[in-house]
This record gives C-alpha cells, structure tokens and sequence, in this order.
C-alpha cells in the first residue's frame, strides 16, 4: 500500500472518487479536511449532542479497505463555545469618608490689668536706730593697771637724764634692778646666780622703768606702744640663756600694756655691768600727743 501525504484540498475541489472494493454504482463522497469529528467534551462544560452521521457510504458487503483508503469529504463540525469563568479580585466595600468638623474658635478678651498698689512703708520702718555716740575718751584704750607699787624712780648715776622725748617716742636710759630696801641685785649669771635669780632681776628692772615713764609722762595712760626693749645680761662666757633671762621684762610690758605691751628686743650678755649688777634694761616707747 502506498500512502502520499498530501495537503487535503477544499471540498468543492475534491471530484467525487470510487473505491475500486466498492460494488459498481457505489461511491464514497468526501470532502478533504472537512470530515465531521466528534467533538471533544471540555471540563465544566455539558456533552455535545451526537453529531449526525457522515456522509460516509462504505458498501456492507464490501471486503475490508485498508484505512489509507478511506477518504473522508466531511469536514468537522466546529465545537461549541466554551464559557471560560475568570475570577475577579474582591474588591473592598467603599468606607464612607465623614469631614471632622471644624474646632470651634476660642475668642479671648485681652482686658487691662491694674498693676497691684505699692505698700507704703511707714517712717517708723525706715527709720533705724540712733548710733550711740562716742566721747574721746571712750575711744582711747585704758590702760591697764600697773604692779603695785611701782618703785621710786631712781636718780641717775652719772652724767646722763633717766628719759628722753623726741618726735612722740620716749626713749629710757637703762634702769638697774632695785630690791625694795633700795639694794641692787648683783651676780653673775652662769657663775654666781642662777636663771630664776637672774629673770628675777629683769622684772624688777621693768618695774623701774616704768616708774620713770610714769615720772616723764605723768600717767602710763599716754603709752601707745613700746618698741623695743634692750636686755644686757652680766654672765660667764659659756652662758647661752640670755633670752629666757630676758623674758622677765617682756612678760611684764605685756602684763601692763596687753598687745600694745609686745616688742621687739635684744638681748645681749655683757662682762660687767655698773655697781655689779646681774641685768640692765632700756627702752623705746611709742607715746600718744
């Protein structure tokens, strides 16, 4: 058997052909291309009705004809439109959009305020109270008293005047120590007295001078200062306790004098001193007009 594969024509085209197995006077008209195929159920979709049959004459007592054969003339009826269902998006129901309503608009009154009244403060507040009045003797510093009883000043010894004052300082020559009998204290520290004789000695040289300040002042009211002090201590070479021997002088200005009673000082050991004695003191005194 030899089957060409030809294109099928239209048929109008195809001439009516006879099956050479087929009795005489039969024939098997077709149309290439438009035989009538039954057509195929889609899913979803209710059956096609039966098609009618084709015009397709096969002659019963024919012998069997192979299928290359068999020309069909009956086109296909076309196949029933499908319904395809495309779904939608859901879509979201429309919110209703209600305007806010406007903010009622606050009107403020801007009213004058009166300042608050001042208090008045009365005299009596204001006024403060007197200062207490001075007098100058109030503010002079009293001095305070001297050791009872200060010594009789005594006389110089030589050519010279016990006190001096110049420029408002009183300068006292130096003043040897005198017991109450008039005696002086003599000795020699280090050798012949000891230190407690010897500051002993330098107390009652201070209770001289001042009564010779008191002599050229006529009060120690008018002391304002005392400067300095110069201290001669009568001892033995090896002696070296000279400022303790000098302290029984200067605890007595400041006895009398308070701070205005501290100074400066000197104090010196010497070979000999007049009349033999253990301590000579001078001084130099601020003094007030």
């Amino acid at each position: 058997v030899s089957i060409t594969d030809t294109p099928l024509a239209d048929a109008a085209d195809v001439p009516a052909q006879r099956n050479p197995a087929m009795p005489p006077g039969q024939t098997t008209t077709a149309a290439a291309g438009k035989a009538d195929f039954p057509p195929v159920p889609f899913e979803g979709s209710e059956p096609a009705p039966a098609p009618p049959p084709q015009n397709l004459s096969v002659h019963a007592q024919s012998p069997a004809v192979p299928l290359a054969d068999v020309v069909r003339t009956a086109k296909p009826a076309a196949p029933p439109p499908v319904a395809v269902v495309i779904p939608t998006p859901p879509v979201a129901p429309a919110r209703a959009v209600v305007a806010a309503p406007e903010p009622a608009k606050t009107q403020v009154a801007i009213l004058p305020v009166e300042p608050a009244p001042t208090p008045v403060l009365k005299p009596a507040i204001l006024r403060a109270p007197p200062l207490p009045v001075l007098k100058p003797e109030a503010l002079q510093r009293p001095a305070p008293p001297a050791p009872a009883p200060l010594p009789k000043a005594a006389a110089p010894v030589a050519s010279y005047v016990p006190t001096v004052e110049a420029g408002g300082v009183l300068y006292v020559s130096g003043q040897l120590p005198f017991r109450a009998d008039g005696s002086v204290i003599t000795g020699r520290l280090g050798d012949t007295i000891d230190i407690a004789s010897g500051k002993e000695a330098a107390r009652q040289c201070g209770l001289m001078l001042l009564a010779q300040v008191e002599k050229a002042l006529g009060s120690l009211d008018r002391v304002d200062r005392i400067i300095k002090l110069g201290v001669f201590v009568n001892s033995a070479a090896d002696f070296s306790a000279h400022p303790e021997i000098a302290n029984g002088a200067s605890d007595l200005m400041a006895q009398v004098f308070g701070d205005a009673g501290t100074h400066a000082r000197a104090a010196v050991g010497v070979a000999a001193l007049p009349r033999g004695a253990a301590v000579e003191v001078d001084a130099i005194i601020a003094i007030k007009d």
